[in-house]
């Protein structure tokens, strides 16, 4: 959930310095985003956690964005549900992982 967090922070300063939250991730190390969506690169934010796979869900628009952090087999959070924010704020977690974040049975995390 930090990652997330981070990584969501990091959309916000792109798009404080772009005013769009797309082509801000930088694939090729070059210090220009070329990408809308992907794994998240370091100019968005530094992944800390070896469990979850962190990524733009794409494409983003100029106005919203959601990172999703997906468990990774093999890792002590494997199976327990994809997890993600967007950019009005919203925090879903995807209990039963899926795929749909609007089942009755779905949480909430973090409110």
């Amino acid at each position: 959930m930090d990652d997330l967090m981070r990584c969501a922070e990091g959309m916000e300063q792109c798009r404080s310095q772009q005013s769009t939250y797309m082509g801000c991730l930088d694939t090729d190390n070059d210090r220009v985003g070329d990408a809308s969506a992907g794994e998240v690169t370091p100019n968005v934010c530094t992944v800390r956690s070896k469990n979850y796979t962190i990524s733009i869900q794409g494409p983003p628009t100029a106005d919203t964005y959601v990172v999703r952090g997906v468990p990774m087999p093999g890792t002590p959070v494997a199976g327990t549900g994809t997890i993600e924010v967007d950019s009005a704020g919203n925090r879903r977690w995807d209990r039963n992982d899926d795929g749909t974040f609007d089942d009755t049975s779905k949480e909430r995390w973090g409110r």
